[in-house]
């Protein structure tokens, strides 16, 4: 290894960090990346049986190459998600919260790409609120693909800055953070990390951390939880940023952490944990739990705002409108924008009406589709749901037709039926095609098309 392809101010804080073992850190930065994903419970295709589990993950697997995702179709149907070991370590802390209720309401404060969202979204099962925010724009348009790609439909989605949304007060069951950070746990797989690192860079971040930070802990109920996480080593953007929820009005959870240990994973404090590629499969990571302490909680303003105008609410004319299309929605909610449809479970609908009026929120639900005149233009959302029920024919493709549908190029398949269908490859739904006489028009979402294959 040589020591000048990293900072020499990185060097000195690693030193500091690990003494003598700092040597097999920065080595092991130079090897080979890790890859990892996470497959979607329900969503079977395709098989990993075969391949090495990551220990606290029950849906985590290593690959033993990394493949070109973009050119397997699974990658689009949400059938799995690429997501480093170290990362998936949420659902260990997640299993361990003792939850008052059964529907949490949950943040995930700085959302995009989705990885903890979608991975959130299965920990949840179906049951409680999800609400992803993403403040960059461009981002945000990456969250809601993955978001859509990953088929539930118990949550929100909104491009704020953390400040606009803790007017909301102590709201939440659980806020997670995955706080932007000076990346020093990705210089193995993201050479610009590392040529973009200084010790200065690492001053910002600290001081961006603690803003976000100062925001997130207004948001946590009595009770309840945040989850902050780096992918970074340093203590200053780490261990320092938690004192100062310590000293205001968090503790330490209960938990279990006997497991983590026998994982060989570091422990720095009682619910906080550090990842070191030189001693596990993965990527830089850190990541701790608190809780609010009782008689803690921030109050929140009191100012609401209406329903915004184009938002109609279901009535009985509407929610047999759209059965005659799509079944299964005794226990969902519609809700209508103009002329587009969209679904949330009845259980959640109070925490997401109270959302709407208070924050500006951009995604409601997971869409069914639209309206126009008589006819119901189905969402690709809805094709990507994994319990969707529907009288739409099912067309199966194979690979070559798959990538020509997801380029959005022309495609033949062999139907006798005509109008709306499903295309799927290996069983796995790809989107909407519209069979008519002579032509099938490929109704793949132009923005997720695939390009350069």
């Amino acid at each position: 290894m040589k020591e000048e392809s990293f900072p020499s101010d990185f060097i000195n804080s690693m030193n500091d960090l690990l003494g003598g073992s700092a040597f097999e850190l920065l080595e092991s930065l130079n090897s080979k990346p890790v890859t990892a994903i996470r497959t979607h419970p329900y969503k079977g295709k395709p098989d990993y049986s075969g391949f090495k589990r990551i220990p606290w993950s029950s849906l985590g697997y290593y690959l033993d190459e990394r493949p070109s995702f973009p050119l397997d179709p699974h990658f689009h149907t949400g059938s799995y998600y690429v997501q480093d070991a170290a990362s998936q370590f949420i659902e260990y802390l997640f299993r361990q919260l003792k939850w008052k209720t059964k529907h949490p309401l949950i943040l995930d404060l700085s959302a995009a790409p989705g990885g903890k969202s979608t991975h959130l979204l299965s920990l949840m099962d179906g049951k409680g609120l999800l609400l992803a925010n993403e403040v960059n724009r461009k981002r945000y348009r990456i969250l809601n693909e993955n978001l859509i790609k990953w088929g539930f439909d118990n949550y929100l989605s909104t491009s704020l800055d953390p400040s606009r949304i803790s007017r909301l007060g102590g709201l939440f069951d659980l806020v997670l953070l995955d706080a932007p950070c000076s990346g020093e746990g990705l210089f193995r797989k993201d050479r610009n990390a590392r040529s973009e690192w200084s010790a200065a860079n690492v001053k910002l971040s600290c001081e961006r951390q603690t803003r976000i930070l100062h925001e997130a802990r207004k948001l946590v109920k009595t009770g309840g939880y945040l989850i902050y996480s780096t992918c970074t080593f340093n203590r200053n953007e780490n261990e320092e940023q938690l004192e100062m929820l310590l000293s205001n009005g968090f503790d330490w959870p209960d938990i279990d952490t006997e497991s983590a240990r026998n994982m060989h994973i570091e422990m720095t404090r009682p619910a906080a944990f550090r990842f070191y590629p030189h001693l596990l499969q993965s990527e830089g990571f850190f990541v701790a739990v608190l809780q609010r302490k009782e008689g803690n909680e921030q109050k929140p303003e009191t100012k609401a705002y209406a329903v915004p105008g184009n938002l109609r609410q279901e009535s009985e004319k509407l929610k047999k409108q759209i059965s005659a299309f799509v079944s299964g929605l005794d226990d969902r909610f519609i809700l209508q924008f103009n002329q587009s449809c969209s679904a949330l479970p009845v259980a959640v609908l109070d925490s997401a009406m109270h959302l709407i009026r208070h924050i500006p929120v951009y995604k409601t639900g997971a869409a069914l589709g639209a309206f126009k005149g008589n006819s119901f233009v189905p969402a690709h959302e809805l094709a990507m749901r994994f319990d969707l029920k529907s009288s739409y024919p099912v067309v199966e493709a194979d690979r070559d037709t798959a990538i020509q549908y997801l380029a959005k190029q022309a495609i033949r398949i062999h139907s006798k039926e005509k109008g709306w269908a499903l295309i799927s490859f290996e069983g796995s739904i790809l989107g909407w095609v519209k069979i008519l006489p002579g032509r099938i028009n490929n109704y793949y979402p132009t923005a997720y098309r695939l390009r350069n294959f």
